[in-house]
């Protein structure tokens, strides 16, 4: 039977036991635990209503994963690529859109290799 590699054995043991063993153990427990939370607490939330402060009527979203540009101040070099959601009013005669709810982090900055590649598929821009 195949060890799950997280187990550590101490030397010429091919035994799992002592304390090494139980610290792991919890760790796996506690992360699962973690997970399982997480998991939870994906189900209870909803998505945000968003409403057009020009004509007060909902927005729709329209699609999660636009790419966005944010440039350096000078509004044209390129700095970090993000991927965001994208709504739009559905107003009568409003054409107001929105792009807002960011990743934690970039999907990709200038001094990274495919940062070129990701700037060819941005749909918008911001510095």
């Amino acid at each position: 039977m195949e060890k799950h590699p997280a187990y550590i054995r101490k030397s010429g043991s091919s035994s799992l036991s002592g304390p090494t063993t139980i610290k792991i153990i919890m760790k796996q427990k506690l992360f699962n635990e973690l997970v399982n939370s997480i998991k939870e607490a994906g189900k209870e939330l909803k998505m945000s209503k968003v409403i057009c402060t020009k004509c007060n009527a909902k927005m729709e979203h329209v699609r999660s994963g636009v790419y966005v540009l944010e440039t350096y101040e000078d509004g044209v070099t390129p700095y970090k690529v993000w991927s965001a959601d994208r709504y739009v009013c559905n107003g009568p005669e409003c054409d107001t859109e929105l792009v807002t709810g960011f990743g934690s982090g970039p999907i990709s900055q200038d001094f990274k290799e495919d940062f070129k590649e990701w700037v060819t598929k941005c749909e918008f821009k911001f510095r």
